[in-house]
Order: C-alpha cells, then sequence, then structure tokens
C-alpha cells in the first residue's frame, strides 16, 4: 500500500526531533525558507518499435528536461521515441537547499506523496511535483510534462538552431562520437572542425585547421575520430585534440569502420583495413569472381560512404555496406566481419547490378549511409531518401524520412538519431531526425 504523509507536519516533526536530538556542542543546523527544482533527470526508459514489436531500453538521461522557472514548468525539450512507455517511469530530482519533494496523487488532489529515486511515476498525464523548503514554510508546484512523439502526426526532422560557424562551407562530414557531434566543414584550402557538446544547439570552433580533403576522410570507430591530412593519420577522441602518424602505407581515403576494423582506400585503388593497431595495415580479400580489372575500377569511388551494423545471424558480428560512385554508377559493396574466428574476417562482395532489379541505388554526388531500425538510408544529394531493407541490394524511397532541405552530411549516434548539416553562404543549421 502506498503511504501518503501531509508534508508540513512531517518537516515539524523532523526539525523537533533534530532540535531535541542536538546538544550544545552540536553543529548549527541551518533550515531554509525556500524551495526549487534545480535539475530533472529521467532514468532509464522502455520502448516498443511500433514497427517490429521489439522493446529496448533507452537512457532516459540523454533527453533532457528544461526546467521554466518562471511558469514552474519541466518538459523534455526533445520528444521521446514512439513508443516509449511513460507510465512507470523513475526519475532524479535535484532541489535547492535540500527542498523535499513529493508528487500529487493522481486519485487524491489534496494528498501528495514523499518521492525517492526508486519511486515510479505515470506520466501518461502531466504531474504535479511539490517541494518544500527546508524549515516547512513555502513550497512550490511544478507541472511535469513528458512529451511522447506521434509516428502519425511528426514529422521526422526537426531543426536546431542556425549557426555562421557551419555557414559557407563547400563540403561537410557529420559524426557523433560518445556524446559529441563533430562536423568537419571545408573551403577551398582547408577542413575546419567544429564540435557541439549539447545536440547541435551550440558549436564550438576548434584550433585545429586540416588540408581541404581531411572531410573526406573523417570516421568514427569505437570511441575514437580518425581521418587523413597531408600526408599523416589523424586521431581523436574529442574532436579537439589531435595526435599523427605518417600515412605510410598510401592511403588516400579514410572509407568506413566496423567495430574493429578501420577501412581506407589507396592511392592504387586497393582496399585495406587496420585492427589491432594503427601502424598495421593489410590488404583486404575481395571475392575471387570479380576480375581484377573490375575489382580496381569499383573501386576507384568518389562520394564514398560506409556503415556498419550488428549481423543478428552471428554473434560478434559486423555486417558492412560501403558505397559510392565510380563515374558512371552508384557501387555498393558488403563484408561479413566475424570476429570470433582470428583472423577470418571475412571477404568484401560487390553487389551485383542487376538489370532486372528496378531499385537501384541512384548515382550520388554526395552519399551518406545510416542505420536504424533495421534499415540502411542512403542521404544524397536531393531531399529523397532512399532506404534498403535487405541490406543494399534493393533501394526505395521512403517518404517518411523525406528531407525538408537537401544535406551535405547525415550520421547515426549511439541512441538510433539521426544528425543532418545543411548549410548555405550565411548559415548552416542542424537537423535531428528520430520516429521511434
Amino acid at each position: 500500500m502506498k503511504r501518503y504523509f501531509y508534508l508540513p507536519c512531517l518537516l515539524a516533526c523532523a526539525c523537533m526531533l533534530l532540535a531535541s536530538c542536538l546538544n550544545s556542542d552540536d553543529e548549527e543546523i541551518i533550515l531554509y525558507d525556500d524551495a526549487a527544482i534545480t535539475g530533472f533527470t529521467l532514468g532509464n526508459l522502455t520502448q516498443k518499435n511500433p514497427s517490429t514489436g521489439v522493446s529496448t531500453i533507452l537512457a532516459g538521461s540523454v533527453y533532457k528536461m528544461g526546467i521554466d522557472q518562471i511558469n514552474f514548468k519541466i518538459y523534455n525539450r526533445d520528444s521521446l521515441p514512439v513508443g516509449t512507455d511513460v507510465s512507470s517511469v523513475t526519475v532524479t530530482v535535484t532541489t535547492s537547499n535540500g527542498s523535499a519533494v513529493t508528487v500529487r496523487s493522481l486519485q487524491d488532489s489534496t494528498r501528495y506523496e514523499y518521492y525517492g529515486t526508486t519511486l515510479a511515476v505515470d506520466f501518461t498525464v502531466p504531474r504535479i511535483f511539490r517541494v518544500y523548503a527546508s524549515d516547512g514554510s513555502y513550497h512550490r508546484d511544478y507541472e511535469v510534462t513528458l512529451n511522447v512523439k506521434n509516428a502519425q502526426t511528426t514529422d521526422f526532422w526537426t531543426a536546431r538552431a542556425d549557426t555562421t560557424l557551419l555557414a559557407g562551407f563547400d563540403h561537410m562530414r557529420i559524426l557523433s562520437v560518445d556524446t559529441t557531434l563533430v562536423v568537419f566543414g571545408a573551403k577551398s584550402d582547408f577542413t575546419t572542425i567544429c564540435t557541439s557538446l549539447d545536440g547541435g544547439n551550440t558549436w564550438t570552433e576548434e584550433s585545429t585547421k586540416l588540408d581541404a580533403d581531411a572531410w573526406k576522410s573523417a570516421v568514427v570507430r569505437g570511441d575514437s575520430i580518425y581521418t587523413l591530412s597531408n600526408n599523416q593519420l589523424f586521431f581523436s577522441k574529442d574532436g579537439k585534440q589531435w595526435s599523427s602518424l605518417p600515412n605510410s602505407w598510401n592511403l588516400k581515403q579514410l572509407v568506413g569502420a566496423g567495430t574493429k576494423e578501420l577501412f581506407a582506400l589507396t592511392t592504387d585503388s586497393t582496399l585495406k583495413a587496420s585492427m589491432n593497431s594503427l601502424d598495421q595495415w593489410t590488404d583486404e580479400v575481395i571475392d575471387g569472381s570479380v576480375d581484377a580489372d573490375s575489382v580496381k575500377s569499383w573501386l576507384m569511388l568518389d562520394a564514398v560512404s560506409c556503415v556498419s551494423f550488428p549481423y543478428t545471424s552471428m554473434a560478434n558480428t559486423d555486417y558492412m555496406l560501403m558505397a559510392g560512385n565510380n563515374g558512371t554508377r552508384s557501387v555498393v559493396w558488403r563484408k561479413i566481419s566475424s570476429y570470433g574466428t582470428p583472423g577470418n574476417t571475412g571477404k568484401w562482395v560487390c553487389i551485383p547490378a542487376e538489370s532486372i532489379n528496378n531499385y537501384l541505388l541512384p548515382l550520388q554526388s554526395r552519399l551518406s549511409l545510416v542505420y536504424q531500425n533495421g534499415s540502411v538510408l542512403a542521404v544524397g544529394q536531393s531531399t529523397p531518401v532512399y532506404v534498403s531493407t535487405d541490406q543494399g541490394i534493393t533501394w526505395r524511397v521512403n517518404t517518411s524520412y523525406t528531407l525538408p532541405i537537401e544535406m551535405q552530411s547525415a550520421t547515426a549516434d549511439a541512441n538510433g538519431v539521426i544528425w543532418g548539416v545543411s548549410a548555405d553562404d550565411a548559415t548552416g543549421k542542424v537537423w535531428r531526425g528520430s520516429l521511434y
């Protein structure tokens, strides 16, 4: 049975007990006459994908809660994904001066339950959280609302604030590492790095400047960012501090990464990988059914992008897709890397562009491959987004993902949220994409 308390009485009793327990030489207990909620963080959430029925656990702390101290309202700035269960949610509440926290009963509006971090709250309707001053003389009510997306009524893309820092770039690439968004922006003679720690709302231009082609090689593996610049292999944890190694392996462009592997095209159009150490690069195995001339032609790629995702049929295995254009058509390669058997990480196979396939990936002059909810999205030079649900064999336009404006680059973070960037001469814009 839940127990409810009338807080003023409870606080008064606590004060009397404190007073009776104190001796003359004990420390002074200071009580305050003000109260406020200063922080509100969601615990783990359960979300059921309406398309697949699969339930996953989301880190609620990712969804930042805004606190309006004028109107006394608390709400999530970004709506929770479709299918998120908010009927039983734990939260961590931070208050000023040790204010006591209570939540109003849904059954009796005159009763308030003392709130502890283990108490799950039903947020299917707005809830009232009341905080009491430690001396019991004052209280303040906050209305807390959790917003959940509705797939039928909510657009996939939402815009972040415009920023002049991302304006005027000829090319851009956006990456996500840990909780940081990183944009590589290229002009005619150099590449600038900009970072955001708050989901694309504010940006900082970093001091490191790379060559004009460094944006092409910018990729993430694990918790690190990699790129090539001035014939050096650069790497960083946060996009701010960089280290480098000489490029002794004729690497032309980094193209992507799996869980453990880092991939690069060489100046003679071969494909290499590094797994155990950045100073060790080995030739990748290519499907033997493809002749050498075709392999070289199909690896002379521009607008190249690579995406990796778990291969659910086998444990400890990545499925990788690499795509680009060779001047004639889009070329799609795939590789299944199983890390359970040392030295056997699979081979690259070119997915054939059969004439009977009416759903080939169109030729792209700009391309980002992004994995979300079991599908691979191809964000290119126009607003339609092509989606493959069969690991890169067929690509169909899916209007649910249609871009609000042509974007230069897109990526997905660890929570499955897609981030895109667009720019003109005056401003740059960051877009957040999420349905589920």
